[in-house]
């Protein structure tokens, strides 16, 4: 059972515990960096300690804060305790509070320059906007009235000017560590994306308009029967998240997979689903356009079902946000399936698509991506990948986010990759 089946029930510290372990595991900080408070409903704050190991953090280890200021506890809570204090106190909105020391965002934050979570649509919907606060010694008076002056504008996220990120979660502290995930691998695309070209954002009429276009709710069927294939799908489905959320081919909340059962019905993850933290119920039937009851699918399900309507064989999807991949999605530069032979033939012929046809021409791309061209890479937006079968669709992502990467460090040697021949092409289609 992970965090997400009884995250409800745990005790703040084992909270705070545990979404630490995860930052720590997801190379997001060192070992004695980055901390973590959180408010609970009686006004007592939880934080992290100072100078311990943050993999192995115990329910001990947490510092608690009773409202009129008393600390209990055998440490010194963090040096940034002051900073998490004045967020969870003069924004009572603010459940959570994440800070560490992810090195894309510390990137960007030397450069004096914030995340651009308008490259693509599932980081913004996450994060919104950040903003930037100047200079200040760390653990100093100055540094928490800088970060105060972004949180008292309404803001959730501030990026300190060579330092890192304040994230703060509205919801709780599972919220605020996907929230730092998503500027984690936002940062990561936009360091990458510039070997190939310049980073494209997307405009608030963009963003507005896809946001207008997610479906409403699907009708519900009343009854379902779990038959042996579905139970099947949601073990092998289970099985693909966990490896691709490992491999950081999924974010948490970036990532959705589906799997045919039937001509008539399919499985997909849902949308409230934590990949990093998947469990066997995670997924939701669709039969008929109709999905089970008091469950909501993820909002790209009405693609998945045109794409399974239209290509009787293709039995799997792949939509992602890989690191490496969407460079191509957010520039101009094009992705060549023929950079060596597994390349092209794994992922064969791609097609390339307008942000806008994700939401205005879904039949265009269902009727496109079939076994001969299971690849569209839609701008700013993410990539798709059809399979015959889960694994097969998920050898095509691997395959694609290798090449996405050898394409990115050639040209960080100032070199352009040579593509295979028209005559090795042809040799290995005969």
């Amino acid at each position: 059972m992970g965090i997400k089946m009884k995250y409800e029930m745990l005790h703040p510290a084992d909270q705070i515990c545990m979404v630490m372990e995860r930052i720590y595991d997801m190379e997001m900080t060192s070992l004695t960096g980055g901390n973590i408070s959180m408010m609970d409903e009686e006004g007592v704050m939880w934080v992290t300690p100072t100078s311990i190991d943050k993999k192995s953090l115990t329910r001990d280890d947490i510092v608690k804060v009773l409202p009129d200021g008393t600390m209990v506890g055998k440490h010194k809570p963090t040096s940034e305790y002051y900073i998490h204090r004045s967020i969870l106190t003069k924004r009572p909105d603010i459940k959570a509070v994440i800070h560490a020391h992810a090195p894309a965002t510390v990137t960007l934050s030397v450069l004096n320059e914030v995340p651009k979570t308008k490259l693509y649509t599932s980081v913004y919907e996450i994060v919104g906007e950040p903003q930037m606060t100047p200079y200040a010694l760390p653990g100093s008076m100055e540094l928490v009235n800088r970060v105060m002056e972004a949180f008292d504008m309404g803001c959730d996220t501030a990026i300190l000017e060579k330092h890192s990120a304040f994230v703060g979660s509205r919801k709780n502290l599972l919220d605020a560590f996907w929230q730092f995930e998503a500027l984690d691998f936002a940062s990561r695309v936009q360091i990458n994306s510039y070997a190939l070209g310049k980073p494209r954002e997307l405009t608030k009429e963009q963003l507005e308009n896809y946001m207008m276009s997610i479906p409403s709710d699907m009708a519900k069927i009343e009854r379902l029967v779990h038959t042996e294939k579905e139970l099947e799908a949601r073990r092998v489905l289970q099985s693909i998240i966990q490896r691709a959320y490992i491999k950081k081919l999924f974010s948490s909340k970036s990532g959705v997979i589906s799997a045919r059962i039937n001509e008539k019905s399919f499985l997909i993850i849902k949308g409230s689903a934590d990949n990093g933290d998947i469990s066997l119920d995670d997924f939701v039937v669709v039969k008929n356009g109709e999905c089970q009851i008091s469950v909501e699918p993820n909002k790209t399900v009405l693609l998945h079902k045109k794409i399974y309507d239209s290509q009787p064989e293709v039995n799997s999807i792949i939509i992602a946000n890989s690191i490496y991949s969407m460079g191509f999605a957010v520039t101009d530069e094009e992705y060549k399936t023929t950079l060596y032979p597994e390349s092209y033939g794994v992922l064969c012929e791609g097609n390339r698509y307008k942000y806008e046809a994700v939401f205005e021409d879904m039949d265009t791309i269902a009727k496109r991506l079939d076994l001969a061209h299971p690849l569209a890479i839609i701008e700013n937006y993410g990539i798709i990948l059809a399979g015959k079968s889960p694994i097969l669709a998920f050898d095509k992502l691997e395959v694609c986010e290798s090449s996405a990467q050898s394409i990115h460090e050639s040209k960080r040697m100032g070199r352009e990759p040579v593509l295979m021949t028209e005559d090795q092409i042809r040799e290995m289609e005969n």
